[in-house]
């Protein structure tokens, strides 16, 4: 095995009744991800309505400097905790899984189901308390769904609460 086997690792993710390959993205789709973080971050200056010339100057200096600076490249705190949010997650599986077919709309609701499958998995790493996991699994949509099926974002360690689900 070579390190690119060790460091892409495949996994399976279902929705809606198929199944998606899940990998690393390429060089060219973490560059692809990255140009909308930084656009994101320019639309939000330009965005910017009655604010001083000067200050929406500055802003945009700042911005420069912190695209300079690769505050928003691959890897990056902005690129870590935006992956993690809805947004920045269905943008992640739109570039990744557009030669499966999936659009930014279908990225958007498997982003969704995934954060929410990431909850109940948290949920269920706090409680041993069938009735409580079945009132968040009720709460979050996933009452008799299979919340064990591969997420883009793997569990650190399987628990006794959530391997028998």
């Amino acid at each position: 095995m070579d390190l690119a086997e060790l460091f892409n690792a495949p996994t399976d993710l279902e929705f809606e009744g198929k199944t998606y390959r899940l990998r690393q993205l390429s060089q060219v789709e973490r560059a692809e991800y990255q140009r909308w973080l930084e656009k994101r971050a320019l639309d939000g200056i330009l965005a910017e309505t009655g604010v001083p010339e000067a200050v929406q100057d500055r802003m945009l200096r700042v911005y420069q400097h912190d695209k300079t600076k690769g505050v928003y490249a691959w890897g990056s705190e902005v690129c870590c905790e935006t992956v993690t949010g809805e947004e920045g997650l269905a943008k992640f599986l739109a570039i990744q899984l557009r030669d499966q077919g999936v659009d930014l709309e279908t990225a958007r609701r498997m982003a969704q189901l995934e954060l929410k499958r990431i909850v109940l998995t948290l949920f269920k790493q706090e409680t041993t308390d069938p009735k409580l996991v079945e009132a968040a699994e009720r709460l979050l949509g996933l009452a008799g769904a299979n919340s064990s099926s591969a997420s883009p974002v793997p569990a650190s360690e399987p628990t006794p609460s959530s391997s028998g689900g």
